[in-house]
């Protein structure tokens, strides 16, 4: 699910790149204020609506790891998934990647956003959890 949500946010981009800069350019929206106002409850805003949703989310995925979904870490989690995502989005927008085939930053992508997605942990988010040695 966690994929398929960075993959929809990367491939919407790609497809209306000047909707997904104009969405960008704005800066009427309080993005840390809508993140604390999705916590309590979903509100008016579609903004803060689409943030409630995609705790929703986040919380299912919390659940599938064997962690809580605790509610304070959910705007470290968003940011640094969406972070990384967005950050690779606008480098393929912007054609730092424009030598490379397509499939090259499909494969690419797929490598940044499970990066993002391992990346989330909604019991210690501050902390550097390494990956442990493989067994033999």
């Amino acid at each position: 699910m966690m994929m398929a949500a960075g993959f929809t946010y990367f491939h919407h981009a790609l497809e209306e790149p000047h909707f997904f800069m104009c969405m960008m350019a704005a800066s009427s929206f309080d993005i840390p204020a809508g993140f604390v106002a999705a916590a309590e409850e979903p509100g008016e805003d579609p903004r803060v609506q689409a943030i409630f949703n995609f705790y929703g989310y986040m919380a299912q995925y919390a659940r599938s790891i064997g962690q809580e979904p605790n509610r304070q870490h959910m705007m470290q989690n968003c940011l640094a998934g969406w972070s990384t995502v967005h950050g690779f989005t606008v480098l393929c927008l912007s054609d730092h990647f424009g030598s490379l085939p397509e499939e090259k930053v499909e494969t690419m992508a797929q490598a940044v956003i499970a990066s993002a997605v391992r990346g989330l942990d909604f019991e210690a988010p501050l902390e550097v959890r390494l990956p442990r040695p493989k067994t033999r």
